[in-house]
């Protein structure tokens, strides 16, 4: 079930149009096969969205009048409210992920900094810093995932410096930008990937300046089932974060027919062996 709706743009209603089926409720998901998709308020326009906003209150008692700000922020601060068909509505701005480099310049971003919400500008430079290293030679290695030649994902020092910058950008907005999980996550794939155990660790450790990265040891979200795995592994002297691997690689082969490539995976992440 998607939120999107023809008005968005005319991209968008492209899209929709593309996949529509003729007096079906449903249509098909153009990238995930025998997956379906709905989308309720496919026919809503911007005016029909706000005014529900604005008078049917959130069932998670959110507040609708500070989104309406914040969409006027965004749009410059010229957002004047429904009264008629004939006045614009209000939110044409779109947000997303805040480091999402799909588009050359973030207006929604910098609207909102024009109008002094000052705290968003160091999030608007970090943002920019991505897009600006995304496609240069120095920042990615030279062979894909796949093993073929071309732009392949960022290099090691690129990532790792991407990691310094995102700390301290959290550090100096003294908000949460990365989760310990996360940065959890990134150590074990890092490790996967050769690189030393503990080199995310070093990382907070010089940029927070203490003794341990504390979020990422804890990993409160790990799920009952990795908390389980967890207590086998430390009962019997096992790398968690390597059988997690490899329960993660059965998951992702386990419905495929042909298993090519699994049994290499499995071998290196046993290689790597990564201690707890």
């Amino acid at each position: 079930m998607l939120g999107s709706r023809i008005a968005e743009s005319n991209a968008r209603a492209h899209v929709m149009e593309a996949y529509r089926i003729e007096g079906q409720r449903y249509r098909p998901h153009k990238e995930l096969a025998k997956a379906w998709v709905y989308m309720p308020i496919q026919d809503l326009s911007n005016n029909q969205i706000w005014d529900y906003l604005l008078t049917v209150d959130n069932p998670w008692s959110g507040d609708n009048d500070g989104l309406a700000l914040l969409y006027k922020k965004a749009s410059g601060g010229e957002c004047p409210m429904v009264i008629d068909e004939t006045t614009p509505p209000c939110g044409n701005s779109r947000f997303g992920c805040w480091t999402c480099t799909v588009v050359e310049r973030d207006k929604s971003m910098e609207s909102l900094i024009d109008s002094g919400e000052e705290k968003f500008k160091p999030l608007l430079e970090f943002r920019d810093y991505l897009r600006d290293i995304r496609d240069q030679d120095w920042a990615r290695m030279n062979v894909r995932k796949n093993g073929q030649s071309g732009k392949g994902p960022f290099t090691h020092e690129t990532r790792q410096n991407l990691l310094k910058r995102l700390l301290h950008l959290q550090k100096e907005i003294n908000e949460t930008l990365i989760q310990g999980d996360e940065l959890a996550a990134i150590q074990e794939i890092w490790a996967l990937e050769g690189q030393p155990v503990d080199l995310v660790e070093n990382i907070w450790r010089h940029v927070y300046e203490e003794e341990s990265m504390a979020e990422a040891k804890e990993n409160p979200a790990l799920s009952k089932e990795d908390q389980l795995l967890e207590e086998v592994c430390k009962e019997y002297n096992i790398s968690f974060e390597m059988m997690r691997r490899l329960r993660e690689l059965e998951e992702e082969y386990g419905s495929l027919r042909r298993r090519h490539g699994l049994p290499e995976l499995m071998r290196e992440a046993v290689k790597q062996n990564i201690t707890v």
